[in-house]
């Protein structure tokens, strides 16, 4: 293909409805159709579906809308306003597997060659630990993050192409340990994450709005102006991140030396991780570094806007403390000491021991998640339907989750077996 012939720009949008949120999902393609590829941009789609009864057991009070086409499985479309090409039908596979999402990223970006590129992942975001949910399979399925971030990377470097703008359309997303793992190399493939502050619509990004403002600014050469014309557009609670390996790794710094000038200080010890980062105790021993921290985190910060009350923080950080002994460690522990942000940084002392425990980084060494999608614990999928049902009392959510397992054929025995032999087998 001539340089004529590329395009400005390839949209991939990684759509997860393989859940409750199928009909948003779906509502997203419709929503993507308004504005569609044009002769300067190529907007492609992966999208999943389960059955609209499915959802319509998970959702009863919900007033769900017609499902027009009622095919299930995960399809493939190149997205037109005058109608999208159906390109595959890859059937009933799991968008919660890091592979599948590597295959498409590797496959979108090799057939539809650009000058620059998008990449959108939308789902259920649960932090630094999962972005999304899948329910299609024999039992519930989550992605790591950890994995995710690597998946990217990894399908970019054997592309050999560079992704000018990610959006995790997914809650949850702003935590700087998930901005570290993408920029954790010197060569950094992803150029700037896009994402909400803190949680996001239920709906989602508004697919049309966001390829509209693509198109107005397409020929922009500068990212951070497209960017901000973006989060201007979508009038969303939304803040665009520049992913720097340099000023990510000054930040990792500050946060270990404010984490060691905690942990060595006496008087302090009743101090939850939460308070040792936002504090505005000027005379206390690591209060520069606090202050260094967030003028750091101003650094990488693009834009934002945000809803007319103040938030505390733009970017997040994990501030839970975690227990581990032995070969025994907590569920989301596990996945948190993936983070590249852990290795070698006294905050992973600060959340797991309040104490400079020196075996610490000896386990995480050996510690790294297969590229597989992660067995949901069932109380994951309660707290989901819980919040997906929020105006139910206790009573008909459990109704539903029942419902739903037996739909499904699931039973917590054999969730929970599955779960705890995949977490033995990444233990090293």
């Amino acid at each position: 293909m001539s340089s004529n012939n590329i395009k400005g720009w390839t949209v991939l949008i990684y759509a997860n409805g393989n859940n409750e949120l199928e009909p948003e999902i779906w509502k997203s393609k419709i929503d993507a159709e308004k504005s569609g590829s044009s002769e300067n941009i190529n907007v492609v789609m992966q999208i999943g579906r389960v059955p609209r009864h499915m959802v319509e057991i998970m959702r009863p009070k919900a007033p769900l809308p017609d499902e027009g086409e009622n095919w299930t499985g995960v399809r493939r479309y190149y997205i037109s306003n005058t109608g999208s090409e159906l390109i595959s039908d890859l059937g009933r596979i799991n968008m919660a597997d890091p592979r599948i999402l590597y295959d498409f990223i590797k496959w979108g970006f090799e057939s539809y060659p650009s000058k620059r590129r998008m990449l959108v992942v939308g789902g259920h975001g649960f932090s630094f630990v999962a972005i999304m949910t899948d329910f299609s399979q024999d039992v519930p399925y989550m992605m790591g993050v950890p994995q995710m971030c690597r998946t990217i990377n990894a399908a970019l470097k054997e592309t050999g192409a560079a992704l000018d703008i990610l959006v995790l359309d997914a809650c949850y997303m702003n935590s700087i340990e998930i901005i570290y793992e993408l920029g954790k190399k010197k060569e950094c493939p992803v150029k700037y994450l896009l994402t909400y502050i803190r949680n996001g619509p239920l709906s989602g990004l508004p697919c049309d709005k966001l390829v509209s403002a693509l198109k107005e600014d397409y020929n922009i050469s500068d990212t951070t102006m497209i960017l901000k014309g973006i989060v201007d557009s979508l009038g969303l609670d939304l803040v665009a991140v520049e992913i720097n390996h340099g000023k990510l790794k000054k930040i990792k710094g500050i946060i270990s030396r404010l984490a060691y000038s905690y942990l060595t200080c006496e008087g302090y010890k009743d101090t939850s991780p939460r308070e040792v980062i936002d504090t505005a105790d000027a005379n206390c021993p690591w209060y520069s570094c606090a202050l260094e921290y967030r003028r750091c985190i101003q650094e990488i910060t693009i834009c934002y806007k945000p809803a007319p009350y103040d938030y505390h923080n733009l970017i997040d950080i994990a501030a839970r403390e975690f227990r581990f002994t032995g070969n025994k460690m907590d569920y989301i522990a596990l996945i948190y000491l993936n983070l590249s942000f852990c290795r070698n940084n006294c905050w992973t002392y600060l959340l797991t021991s309040k104490s400079l425990d020196k075996n610490v980084n000896s386990r995480l060494t050996n510690l790294n998640l297969p590229l597989e999608p992660i067995v949901m614990h069932p109380k994951i999928v309660e707290r989901i339907i819980s919040f997906i049902n929020t105006s139910l009392p206790a009573e008909n959510v459990g109704q539903i989750i029942n419902h739903l397992f037996l739909y499904k054929n699931w039973t917590h025995t054999e969730i929970i077996n599955r779960l705890s032999n995949q977490l033995k087998s990444f233990l090293p």
